[in-house]
């Protein structure tokens, strides 16, 4: 497993309750889903940049399930884990829920989404040309967002804010990094992303931190991989 991380690596699960009004029902689901990992033969060009520094960002196009119909064969008996157990993949998994109880009308099937959104950061640089395979990589690499692009417009629930230091919508990355390996790509994965959005950088390489000049674009339940993240020192 991984170790000297610089934080903790995505499980590429998230908890999933279903409830019904009825006292008593019995809960009857399935959930299935469609996965993909990302290469950079895909579309590039989805950035916001500067004069001084470009993003190129290349992301999946996963699809939706071709039906939601089908046999409800799970009994729901408490929260379980959504999700395919993949940090490295985007994910859409659709839940399907229906309530029974004797002497009642069974009610209608129920519907959800769960969207995993994977950003992966690719060796960012420094305006001086340092950039993260230098020596044992950034040790601190966070991600900032916003639903607008490259700007502060935001909605609940988002995740992410612009520019916002020490606060806990600045979200650190998981890197790569194990006993024999030094990776130079770092990781964020999130299930709150709805939709089309912006990302940046904020980081540190041991002697200072500092914002990118750039940004890439995310997708709600792809996977984004972004190259080109420039900081301004």
């Amino acid at each position: 497993s991984p170790a000297l991380t610089d934080a903790v690596v995505p499980t590429g699960y998230v908890r999933v309750r279903i409830d019904c009004e009825t006292k008593g029902a019995s809960i009857k689901y399935s959930n299935n889903g469609n996965e993909n990992s990302c290469t950079t033969t895909g579309y590039a060009g989805h950035y916001i940049n500067n004069d001084n520094a470009r993003s190129d960002s290349y992301y999946t196009s996963t699809a939706d399930l071709a039906s939601i119909d089908g046999t409800l064969g799970n009994t729901y008996s408490g929260i379980f884990a959504g999700g395919y157990g993949h940090y490295n993949k985007s994910y859409k998994q659709f839940i399907i829920a229906q309530g029974t109880k004797t002497g009642f009308t069974a009610s209608e099937r129920g519907f959800e989404g769960i969207y995993q959104t994977v950003v992966q950061l690719s060796n960012p640089i420094y305006s001086n040309g340092s950039c993260a395979n230098n020596g044992n990589g950034w040790t601190d690499v966070s991600l900032r967002g916003t639903t607008g692009f490259a700007g502060e417009p935001n909605i609940s629930p988002f995740p992410l804010r612009d520019n916002h230091v020490a606060s806990p919508y600045l979200c650190r990355l998981y890197r790569e990094k194990t006993a024999n390996s030094s990776s130079t790509d770092y990781y964020w994965v999130s299930y709150e992303i709805l939709v089309e959005s912006s990302f940046s950088n904020y980081s540190s390489n041991g002697s200072g931190y500092n914002w990118a000049q750039n940004w890439g674009v995310m997708e709600p339940g792809e996977y984004t991989y972004c190259t080109g993240m420039k900081n301004w020192n």
